[in-house]
Protein backbone atom coordinates (compact mmCIF):
# COMPACT_ATOMS: atom_id res chain seq x y z
CA UNK A 1 0.00 0.00 0.00
CA UNK A 2 1.04 3.53 -0.75
CA UNK A 3 -0.33 7.26 -0.46
CA UNK A 4 -0.98 8.04 -4.36
CA UNK A 5 1.26 10.95 -5.55
CA UNK A 6 -1.59 13.20 -6.31
CA UNK A 7 -3.99 12.73 -2.93
CA UNK A 8 -3.50 11.21 0.84
CA UNK A 9 -5.89 8.09 0.18
CA UNK A 10 -4.40 4.98 0.25
CA UNK A 11 -3.47 2.94 -3.04
CA UNK A 12 -2.82 -0.64 -3.14
CA UNK A 13 -0.11 -1.48 -5.92
CA UNK A 14 0.96 -4.58 -7.90
CA UNK A 15 4.38 -4.79 -7.44
CA UNK A 16 4.34 -8.52 -9.30
CA UNK A 17 1.64 -11.27 -10.34
CA UNK A 18 1.91 -14.65 -11.84
CA UNK A 19 -0.67 -17.26 -11.80
CA UNK A 20 0.92 -21.12 -12.84
CA UNK A 21 -0.86 -21.71 -16.11
CA UNK A 22 -2.68 -24.42 -14.89
CA UNK A 23 -4.29 -22.43 -12.59
CA UNK A 24 -5.42 -19.37 -14.96
CA UNK A 25 -8.74 -18.34 -15.46
CA UNK A 26 -11.01 -19.04 -12.64
CA UNK A 27 -8.28 -19.60 -9.87
CA UNK A 28 -6.67 -16.10 -11.12
CA UNK A 29 -9.80 -14.17 -11.26
CA UNK A 30 -10.58 -15.46 -7.67
CA UNK A 31 -7.01 -14.36 -6.68
CA UNK A 32 -7.69 -11.23 -7.87
CA UNK A 33 -10.77 -10.57 -6.48
CA UNK A 34 -9.39 -11.99 -3.09
CA UNK A 35 -6.38 -8.97 -3.84
CA UNK A 36 -9.09 -6.16 -4.20
CA UNK A 37 -10.86 -7.71 -0.97
CA UNK A 38 -7.97 -7.13 1.45
CA UNK A 39 -6.86 -3.75 -0.10
CA UNK A 40 -10.62 -2.19 0.84
CA UNK A 41 -10.31 -4.18 4.16
CA UNK A 42 -6.58 -2.39 4.95
CA UNK A 43 -8.74 0.83 4.01
CA UNK A 44 -6.93 1.50 0.48
CA UNK A 45 -9.70 3.20 -1.90
CA UNK A 46 -8.03 2.21 -5.24
CA UNK A 47 -6.25 -0.47 -7.19
CA UNK A 48 -3.36 -0.33 -9.60
CA UNK A 49 -2.76 -3.11 -11.44
CA UNK A 50 -0.09 -4.20 -14.17
CA UNK A 51 0.36 -6.16 -17.62
CA UNK A 52 3.67 -7.10 -19.46
CA UNK A 53 3.37 -6.10 -23.10
CA UNK A 54 4.90 -9.45 -24.23
CA UNK A 55 2.16 -11.71 -22.27
CA UNK A 56 -1.58 -11.43 -23.20
CA UNK A 57 -2.33 -7.49 -23.02
CA UNK A 58 -5.35 -7.87 -24.68
CA UNK A 59 -6.85 -10.36 -22.93
CA UNK A 60 -5.27 -9.02 -20.03
CA UNK A 61 -7.00 -5.51 -21.02
CA UNK A 62 -10.61 -7.24 -21.76
CA UNK A 63 -10.07 -8.54 -17.96
CA UNK A 64 -9.14 -5.60 -16.09
CA UNK A 65 -11.88 -3.51 -18.28
CA UNK A 66 -14.69 -6.06 -17.65
CA UNK A 67 -13.55 -5.74 -13.55
CA UNK A 68 -14.19 -1.50 -13.84
CA UNK A 69 -10.56 -0.81 -14.24
CA UNK A 70 -9.92 1.99 -16.38
CA UNK A 71 -6.49 2.98 -18.59
CA UNK A 72 -4.05 5.49 -16.15
CA UNK A 73 -0.72 5.12 -16.90
CA UNK A 74 1.65 3.53 -19.08
CA UNK A 75 5.58 2.22 -18.16
CA UNK A 76 8.96 2.38 -20.83
CA UNK A 77 11.40 0.26 -19.68
CA UNK A 78 15.11 0.25 -20.82
CA UNK A 79 17.57 -2.50 -20.34
CA UNK A 80 21.30 -2.29 -20.46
Amino acid sequence: MTEFMTSEALTCVEMFWYVDEEYRGTWGIKLLKYFEEMAKASGCVRIAMAYMENSMPERVQKLYTKMGYTPYEHHWMKWF
